[in-house]
């Protein structure tokens, strides 16, 4: 899955660019990736097609070739419809924005967020949602609405904090610090990238660090530090060879050359700039291409080639209009006003430099609105806490007013007797408290230790009686099979000797042994069911039952029976699906095994109260007399004996032991010779996330 936050291409002042991290494949095994892409668009489903669209047009971003991605993403969007997942529509958004933004072409990309931010609120995901504030701070930023990407940032990070996302936290610090930057806030910008530097290096994001060093150098070389900017550049150069990070050079190469430029090295910040020109170009991102026209504008100013600097100016401009990048045309009218002044054209130069005026002031004004808002909500803080003030002093005057009535009202003599019995009593009172309050914690001291004893006597006397159900049951079963197996082997070994009464006791043997057999594994089971660990999980109630009807397939089938569970709802719910297996079976087989019917039929139903869950098992079979309602659920209490019904009369003991650990019981309405209706009632569990 790509990373949901990746973003490219932010700047700060005359263009601070944030860049983010991209993996490294061999040629030949992108290559190779590719061609199997493609492979896929003329044989794959139109799902598969869709994927192989989507990847194709990552591959080509991490390229940088942002035409083609954009058609690959481009012919994923016409492909897709709502019958899939959603997850593919919020990938392919993300992918157009991407290409757009990189295109310079921010009217689609804005169109494309605005679609995007609906999808991620439609299926509540909130990674997603961060990514959408981040971009449309972006576009508030190219936009000179710094206030309004302020307050998109905010909450892209708060959201960013409730989710503990430490990478979000770290790209939203930094985007924020650029915002500041733009604004001239420097110091303000600092503490940002350094909350973003801090934040990605603990957390081992190497492209946040690099980026936030990058930013951090940018600012010092506003601050017209350039020593410090020095540095932070030569580290970002190390953590870029130290992680491998080949893409990140290029921002700072873009930040050397600013500060060969700010050091007047003009050659040097020529040389850099047009090898990053270059670069930009052949990728066609044009809103970075826009950035480096200004700064090569600059650098021919300050070496005094007109001619140079009104060619790259010319081209800036015309980018920079095109797309709506207000920062570049701002620097770059005033410039073209400085160039058009030196070459005898002043009334050209006018014009240029009004323009470059218009849009000074009304980043000013952005600014300033800021400041104003600032002002006012101090301002209303003040007058709060005025009025909070002023509101606990009358109180207090007026309370030390009823006080002074009082003791004027009193009596000097009466008053100091009255605080003499208070004292009195007060301390009595304390003291009384002091001694019931020590009763009371060597009371509960001493219930807890009795209370501990008991508890451990009980562990170990149930972990004793489990060790001894264990191993009786296991001492027991190893003779009846030692019985049955030499039976057996009589019986083989006797074939011809053996009359017809003789292999009817040595059948009877057998019988017997697997009965007893039988009924040690369910004693067993039974004193089991407590310790097992109670997991809870979804469980499809109609997929429970056909697992059932397969593990009773032999009994359905010699007693031609049927299993009715079309009333079970399609939704799951949340059970231990061991124990509801169990309880299941049981009462399917016996409505199944006591039927005389020439059709043994058994039917589920499925009701929901408020706080319970109601599973019904409804059979035609022989039914129960009500005076044994409540005997059928106790151990070993059958209501006929073994040549008529087989079983060990442990299986609704067992499934109401189950039931209660469920939180529910097990109910029966029957009439003999009239059917039996068994209702499971379970109290309704919720989903829980540490499950």
């Amino acid at each position: 899955m790509r990373d949901l936050s990746r973003q490219k291409g932010l700047k700060i002042s005359r263009g601070l660019i944030w860049i983010c991290l991209f993996s490294c494949v061999s040629p030949f095994g992108l290559m190779a990736q590719k061609d199997s892409l493609l492979s896929v668009l003329n044989s794959g489903s139109e799902s598969d097609k869709i994927e192989a669209l989507i990847e194709l047009g990552r591959l080509e971003l991490d390229e940088k070739n942002f035409n083609q991605s954009l058609s690959f993403f481009q012919d994923a969007y016409e492909l897709y419809t709502p019958t899939y997942h959603w997850e593919l529509e919020r990938e392919i958004h993300f992918g157009l924005w991407n290409a757009y933004y990189d295109l310079g072409i921010l009217d689609s990309a804005r169109i494309v967020n605005d679609r995007l931010t609906a999808v991620c609120r439609a299926y509540g995901d909130s990674e997603c949602l961060i990514s959408n504030y981040n971009h449309q701070a972006l576009l508030y930023n190219l936009e000179f609405k710094m206030d309004s990407a302020i307050i998109v940032y905010q909450e892209g990070l708060k959201m960013a904090e409730a989710l503990s996302d430490t990478s979000s936290m770290a790209l939203i610090s930094g985007n924020m610090g650029i915002t500041f930057g733009m604004q001239g806030q420097l110091d303000r910008a600092l503490q940002f990238f350094y909350n973003s530097y801090h934040l990605a290096k603990n957390s081992g994001l190497h492209g946040r660090t690099i980026t936030a060093t990058v930013n951090i150098a940018r600012t010092y070389i506003e601050l017209d530090n350039l020593n410090t900017a020095e540095f932070h550049l030569k580290n970002a150069k190390r953590l870029c060879q130290e992680f491998n990070d080949s893409t990140s050079l290029l921002s700072i190469i873009n930040f050397e050359g600013r500060l060969a430029l700010q050091q007047q090295q003009f050659e040097r910040a020529q040389s850099l700039f047009e090898s990053l020109l270059a670069s930009y170009q052949e990728t066609e991102q044009l809103v970075q291409v826009a950035e480096i026209l200004t700064c090569l504008t600059e650098v021919h100013l300050g070496q005094e080639n007109f001619n140079q600097a009104m060619m790259y100016c010319d081209q800036g401009i015309a980018i920079s209009e095109e797309l709506d990048l207000n920062e570049y045309r701002q620097d770059l009218y005033d410039f073209k006003s400085q160039l058009l002044a030196k070459s005898g054209r002043p009334d050209l130069a006018l014009v240029f430099l009004r323009r470059h005026q218009v849009l000074r002031d009304s980043f000013l004004d952005a600014t300033n609105s800021a400041r104003v808002a600032e002002v006012v909500a101090r301002y209303d803080a003040v007058k709060k806490e005025n009025e909070n003030q002023l509101l606990r002093r009358q109180k207090e005057q007026q309370e030390s007013k009823a006080t002074q009535r009082t003791y004027l009202a009193l009596a000097f003599g009466a008053l100091s007797l009255l605080i003499a019995a208070l004292f009195v009593f007060r301390y009595r009172m304390y003291l009384n408290q002091k001694r019931s309050r020590i009763e009371l914690e060597e009371t509960v001291a001493t219930r807890t230790e009795e209370l501990r004893l008991i508890n451990e006597q009980l562990q170990d006397s149930n972990q004793e009686l489990r060790s001894f159900a264990y191993i009786a049951s296991h001492d027991l079963k190893e003779p009846l099979r030692s019985i049955s197996g030499f039976t057996s082997l009589l019986e083989r070994r006797l074939k011809h000797q053996l009359n017809d009464e003789t292999r009817e006791y040595m059948a009877y043997i057998k019988k017997n042994t697997a009965h007893l057999h039988a009924l040690i594994a369910d004693v067993l089971a039974y004193s089991l069911v407590a310790d097992e660990p109670l997991k809870m999980e979804s469980v499809d109630l109609r997929a429970l039952i056909r697992d059932v009807k397969d593990n009773l397939a032999g009994l359905i089938e010699r007693k031609q029976g049927m299993v009715d569970c079309e009333k079970l709802p399609k939704e799951a719910i949340w059970t231990n699906y061991h124990h509801l297996f169990l309880i299941c079976k049981n009462l399917v087989e016996n409505g199944l095994k006591y039927n005389d019917s020439e059709q043994p039929r058994v039917s589920l139903d499925f009701k929901q109260e408020a706080d319970k869950i109601c599973i019904q098992f409804r059979d035609n079979g022989i039914g129960i007399a009500p005076a044994y309602h409540t005997r059928i659920f106790e151990l070993f209490k059958r209501l006929h004996n073994r040549e008529s019904y087989q079983g060990t009369g442990m299986g609704l003991a067992l499934s109401q032991k189950m039931a209660h650990r469920l939180g529910g019981r097990i109910e029966v309405d029957s009439q003999e010779s009239g059917g039996s209706t068994f209702t499971l009632k379970v109290q309704k569990q919720h989903f829980d996330a540490n499950e």
